[in-house]
């Protein structure tokens, strides 16, 4: 039997991203997933953010970026929230995110 999927979520901003978070681990539970707090094994990496302050943005970048650089594994990382929602085809173009 093969090993469930472990998934790590960080979560920035408001409150309701909390909510959403915690909504997002129940249905990755139900669904066979493994929660992780260890960032270096998971196959997923989700970053949960707001897009509200330009800062936020610049956090995100450069997070995703330091997930690249230091991992030696290479995980799946998306982008959740309202930076995803209101940035997704930006997100997507970056060249500095490297997404595939």
């Amino acid at each position: 039997m093969s090993q469930a999927p472990q998934v790590f979520i960080e979560t920035y901003g408001c409150q309701m991203n909390v909510y959403d978070t915690q909504l997002i681990e129940s249905i990755l539970k139900s669904n066979q997933f493994e929660l992780t707090t260890d960032e270096n094994s998971a196959d997923v990496v989700m970053l949960n953010t707001c897009s509200v302050r330009e800062n936020a943005n610049r956090k995100i970048y450069q997070r995703v970026q330091g997930l690249r650089a230091h991992q030696t594994r290479r995980p799946l990382i998306g982008v959740l929230g309202c930076m995803a929602t209101n940035f997704r085809k930006k997100l997507l173009d970056d060249d500095r995110l490297d997404i595939d």
